[in-house]
């Protein structure tokens, strides 16, 4: 049920409430639009949750050794560049100036820089990402998240600012999150990983609406069920009184497919299948 990303699930999720749901649940215009909105941030959030995905083996763990054990996903369309010293170490992910077709299908241009201080799995630990100008399928996004690991295989992850443009408006929000290693955490490949996501992001949308996400049963992924979540639900709601509510786990069986149901309004939840990217 249960996509890559955090986020990810709302490109198909919002798509699909909006499209069947509306003469059942009397969407009025105004919440339509704003649903549609959410889709294009929810979006390139994704993109966060896939840079710290990608990323967590970059962590240096021994002065100025890095530890390689993933490759980034978009070889053919990015220069990966080093720099700093043995208190920091600084990645550049610079996909250029022309959009560039990767090998998930979306374009994409501009620059990631990610700056690693301490050593990976020592308690203070962090890694901070900019999002320089990176434009992602005609989406600009700027901003910067910091992840810090805190011991006991727990990482609390801070969305300072995120802040997207697209035809024209603008978009901002910010977010905090805490992320526990259930299994996994030993070894050294992040693959045979199990993990828990709880927490929220809040910020306006593209139409100028408030609205908030909230994890409310935690998000569980097993790697060996990646792409998708097994668990966990998410409700968001804006200003204007509006709610959706996501299930991945609507069988209560912790099944890897990718099945979950939605609940708009309080209305009876429908089955659906959340599309993914291939990262």
């Amino acid at each position: 049920m249960k996509s890559t990303s955090l986020f990810l699930w709302s490109i198909a999720l919002f798509t699909f409430s909006f499209l069947s749901c509306k003469k059942e649940n009397s969407l009025n215009e105004n919440d339509a639009e704003s649903l549609l909105s959410q889709r294009q941030m929810e979006f390139v959030q994704s993109e966060i949750e896939d840079v710290e995905e990608y990323t967590e083996s970059e962590m240096p763990t021994n002065g100025l050794t890095v530890e390689r054990l993933d490759s980034l996903p978009d070889d053919q369309c990015v220069s990966r560049t080093w720099s700093g010293d043995s208190l920091q170490r600084i990645l550049t992910i610079d996909y250029g100036t022309s959009p560039c077709l990767c090998l998930d299908s979306i374009f994409r241009s501009g620059k990631i820089r990610i700056v690693f201080e301490g050593k990976r799995h020592v308690v203070g630990a962090t890694k901070t990402i900019y999002f320089l100008d990176y434009n992602v399928d005609n989406r600009l996004l700027n901003g910067k998240v910091e992840t810090v690991y805190i011991g006991n295989a727990v990482f609390k992850r801070k969305i300072v600012e995120m802040k997207l443009q697209i035809e024209g408006r603008t978009a901002s929000w910010k977010g905090e999150e805490t992320i526990k290693i259930l299994e996994g955490f030993e070894t050294p490949s992040r693959l045979d990983n199990v993990k828990s996501v709880i927490g929220r992001t809040w910020g306006v949308n593209l139409n100028g609406i408030n609205y908030q996400r909230e994890i409310v049963q935690e998000l569980i992924r097993n790697n060996d069920c990646s792409p998708f979540f097994i668990d966990g639900k998410i409700e968001t709601k804006n200003e204007n009184g509006h709610l959706v509510l996501l299930n991945f786990n609507p069988f209560n069986d912790r099944y890897c497919d990718n099945l979950a149901s939605i609940s708009i309004n309080g209305n009876e939840p429908q089955i659906i299948a959340i599309k993914h990217r291939l990262r």
